[in-house]
């Protein structure tokens, strides 16, 4: 079994990275009106929280289309040999 080169991928990628991006295009305003300690931290652990589930929502999309692009190159070569 032969892997793709991985740059074939990334050509694949730029194809669907907008549909990647719609994961996490939600914005967030946020309004400070105290700005106590604990009002700061807990804005801060929010931006923190939301940037985190972010970020992995992005892993888990950039994994599924590395697995969609390896499925579909398998399949590729299985009905061309």
């Amino acid at each position: 079994m032969q892997f793709p080169d991985f740059h074939e991928f990334e050509s694949y990628l730029r194809e669907v990275e907008p549909e990647l991006g719609r994961l996490v295009s939600n914005q967030h305003v946020y309004r400070l009106e105290d700005s106590t300690p604990e009002s700061i931290s807990a804005l801060v652990s929010d931006v923190a929280a939301k940037t985190l589930a972010a970020a992995n929502k992005m892993t888990i999309g950039y994994l599924a289309a590395y697995h969609q692009f390896l499925a579909d190159h398998f399949e590729s070569q299985e009905s061309d040999g």
